[in-house]
């Protein structure tokens, strides 16, 4: 069988921890919500696809966070087919708890001012997990003229919507696509600019996730 690496990971920033001369990046997941740690020179043969030059512990553990998948799978076909039948099969109940999305909000300003409080923490040593593994996460589409298109797959479809769904994901199999924890409801606030802030602020998140204590300028 043969493998590629999937669209859907983040790779953190590299880094070493405390005296530790070796250099490390937390590889996350995003169809697991999870990460593992892995030595920085291993990027390179995951980017590469040369799987065959990974340690079979590593090719494994990559396999399993589904970071490694099957070459003839078409991800967001997979992904949105996946979620579409877990919801028609599970009961699916909103969260009432969750915050009214505020239509005022800046999401640009709110990036900014994110990032500032997560590298004060990260300076700090401080050990805290932003990444819920019940966020609701969203696939996202970027065609040519800078559009983007967001199928949220934590929540039911109409037919009209599943329809619709698929015509995105089959007319945007060569774009950039990215899973995500956005909101479908913050469509209307994003561009390339936001998305970038709000991924790195991810890798920020990873770090405090994952317990790194480093300086990260």
């Amino acid at each position: 069988m043969e493998f590629k690496l999937s669209k859907y990971i983040i790779l953190s920033d590299t880094f070493q921890e405390k005296k530790d001369l070796h250099e490390f990046k937390i590889i996350y997941s995003c169809r697991k919500k999870m990460g593992i740690k892995i030595h920085s020179g291993l990027e390179q043969f995951l980017l590469k696809e040369q799987f065959k030059a990974l340690p079979d512990n590593i090719f494994s553990m990559l396999m399993h966070y589904e970071i490694i998948i099957p070459k003839e799978e078409n991800e967001a076909l997979f992904l949105y087919n996946f979620n579409s039948i877990l919801h028609s099969t599970n009961e699916f109940l909103e969260n009432e708890n969750a915050e009214p999305y505020n239509q005022n909000l800046d999401l640009n300003t709110s990036l900014d001012q994110e990032k500032i409080k997560l590298k004060q923490l990260i300076q700090q040593g401080q050990m805290q997990d932003f990444l819920e593994n019940n966020d609701q996460m969203s696939l996202l589409f970027i065609d040519t003229e800078k559009n983007i298109s967001i199928i949220p797959l934590d929540r039911p479809y109409s037919s009209l919507k599943n329809e619709s769904y698929i015509n995105i994901i089959n007319n945007n199999n060569n774009t950039n696509t990215y899973l995500l924890p956005i909101n479908y409801l913050k469509q209307n606030q994003l561009n390339e600019t936001v998305l970038e802030k709000f991924i790195d602020n991810l890798k920020l998140k990873l770090l405090l996730k994952y317990k790194i204590n480093t300086r990260n300028d």
